[in-house]
């Protein structure tokens, strides 16, 4: 399952559907789509991961885990374009 959005940054939920960005300072809602991507990891649809994230104390924690601990390769594919999308959000999928 790939997020392709068309425009702005998509966030993929544990459905896999994707939505865009609206940041909202909402606790609750951040551990509930951490959880789905747990629950979909459990279930073996999730190989790797590299996730940054903004503490309390305004720091930022970041975690590599799975395929993408073992596979550079991957893991630089993967921030990249975690990059690309949030240096270019508004252009759309042509370039």
């Amino acid at each position: 399952m790939k997020a392709r959005p068309k425009g702005k940054i998509a966030l993929v939920y544990s459905s896999g559907v994707g939505r865009a960005v609206q940041p909202v300072l909402d606790s609750y809602a951040l551990a509930r789509a951490l959880r789905g991507l747990a629950d979909r990891a459990e279930c073996g649809e999730l190989l790797g991961a590299a996730v940054a994230v903004w503490t309390e104390a305004e720091g930022v924690e970041m975690r590599v885990a799975g395929l993408l601990e073992r596979d550079i390769i991957k893991a630089h594919y993967a921030a990249s374009r975690l990059v690309d999308a949030l240096l270019y959000y508004d252009r759309d999928e042509r370039g």
